[in-house]
């Protein structure tokens, strides 16, 4: 479990690669659509495929409560079913940070 708690920084930062996003404006309190998608994918992948609990995920995100985690989950799964490029941001992490992990 230790190693996919320090897997966190390494899928925020490929997050950012994928989408030009800086990981200051990832982790920003931003509400802004694109910004939240980005998030949800990246809580998508820890709480899917790393296993973390909702507070660990609160926590490496700086959010402010695991409530918020929760709701981006069941975003996330919106999302999945629905949003191409979403699902295509949610495979460029699992294949880019997490293939050698698993």
């Amino acid at each position: 479990m230790n190693t996919y708690k320090r897997m966190m920084p390494i899928i925020i930062k490929a997050a950012s690669d994928y989408t030009s996003l800086p990981v200051s404006v990832i982790m920003s309190k931003s509400r802004s659509r694109h910004i939240c998608r980005v998030r949800f994918a990246v809580m998508w992948v820890a709480r899917n495929r790393l296993e973390l609990t909702l507070n660990r995920i609160k926590d490496e995100l700086k959010l402010s409560d695991h409530s918020t985690v929760h709701n981006g989950l069941k975003r996330a799964e919106e999302l999945r079913s629905s949003n191409v490029a979403f699902l295509n941001l949610i495979d460029y992490l699992i294949f880019s940070c997490l293939e050698d992990v698993a």
